[in-house]
Parts: structure tokens; sequence; C-alpha cells
């Protein structure tokens, strides 16, 4: 009886019923109706016409906005009853969705993920692409400090290079080879570590910066 209530209001579009209809179906007493299951809702749908389950969708989608106790956020009856109109007739619903944008209070609505706030399609598609540039632009961000740090390894491990080379400190010279130490670059002297190794005569620690520089 409350479904086949809403279905009727839906298809007249006459919204102001909705107060009289939650006066004998108090919004607390009935509102787990928008929070149930998906199953639930299919099975629903599945004795409904395309017009009525329409009408059902345009129902709840005002019912959840003036009546929050109603509402079901992202688990929203609104949610699984645009899905399967939707995949029953195998198309977009781009109409159906604007009216719901236009007049839902659900961040959620019609599709399943956050709207953004936005009124229509084009403001979605909007908000969409200002999510993605958001996404794009911190993974650049992530990026560039990943980039950074190594350089920042990489230049101390050179500085460190001099003393490891010095140190005959064979295990020293392999771990900073690994962090990305530059042996052919020159210091404040004008001396390369290699160049430096070759002077000491050194032969494991010129053996491993000779292979690095070869990439064996």
């Amino acid at each position: 009886m409350f479904l086949q209530r809403l279905i009727a209001i839906g298809a007249a579009e006459d919204f102001l019923e909705l107060k009289r209809l939650f006066e004998e179906y108090p919004p607390e007493s009935v509102g787990h109706f928008m929070r149930e299951s998906k199953q639930f809702w299919r099975s629903a749908a599945d004795s409904l016409s395309d017009f009525e389950l329409e009408a059902l969708i345009r129902a709840i989608t005002i019912a959840e906005r003036d009546f929050p106790s109603f509402g079901g956020g992202s688990v929203s009856g609104v949610i699984w009853t645009f899905r399967h109109l939707e995949q029953r007739k195998s198309c977009g619903l781009n109409d159906l969705a604007d009216w719901i944008l236009a007049h839902t209070s659900n961040p959620y609505a019609p599709f399943g993920t956050s709207n953004g706030g936005a009124r229509s399609l084009v403001e979605l598609d909007a908000y969409h692409k200002r999510v993605l540039e958001g996404r794009k632009e911190s993974q650049k961000a992530e990026e560039d400090r990943h980039t950074a740090a190594a350089a920042s390894r990489a230049q101390k491990a050179t500085h460190d290079m001099f003393s490891a080379i010095r140190r005959k400190d064979t295990k020293a010279v392999h771990v900073l080879l690994i962090r990305g130490a530059r042996v052919d670059i020159a210091d404040t002297t004008g001396t390369t570590a290699m160049a430096y190794a070759q002077t000491l005569g050194h032969t494991p620690i010129l053996e491993l910066i000779q292979n690095s520089l070869t990439g064996n």
C-alpha cells in the first residue's frame, strides 16, 4: 500500500501529497524502507512497469529530500531503482538523472557515487573532471616528491662516497652505489670518485665502481 501510494504520487508529480502520506506513515517508522537491500528493491521493481518504476524513483527522491529521516544516503532506494531501470532499458537515463540531480539532497544519487553537489549532468561531468584533475595533480606532486627525495639521497651518497673510498670500506661503497651515488661527477676539488678510487688502487672498490658504470 505504501509503495503504491508513492508510485501514484510520483506519477502525478503531486509531491505535496507526500506530507499527507507521511502523516499516515511517520518517516521515523518507515525510514528503514529507503535503506533496504539491493535485492529488496530489485524484487519490488520487477513487479513494476517502466512508468511505475520511474514514478517511484521521482517520489522517493523528493521524499528523501523533504523528509531527512527517510533518507538512505549511499544505500538509498533511489540508487537501486535507478540502476534497475537503467539495466532494464539497456541505455542511459539522462533526462531522469538530470531530474534527480536537480531535486535530490542525497550526495550519492542517482549513481551511487558522490555527485559533488551537482544539480545536473553537465555539472556532474564538470565535477568528475575536477576530481580527475585533482588526482592527476596529487599524483604528479607525489612523483615530484619521490624524484626530489631520490635526487637528495643520490647527492648525499655521492658526497659520502669519497669518505668510504678513503676508508676502503667496500660494503659502504656498495650501499652508496645502490643509493644512486655518482662516481663520474667531480667534487669541489675537480676529482671524481672513480679517479679517487684509481688513485688509492683498491681493487674490490674499483671493480664495484666499474661494474656500476657498465650496469653489471
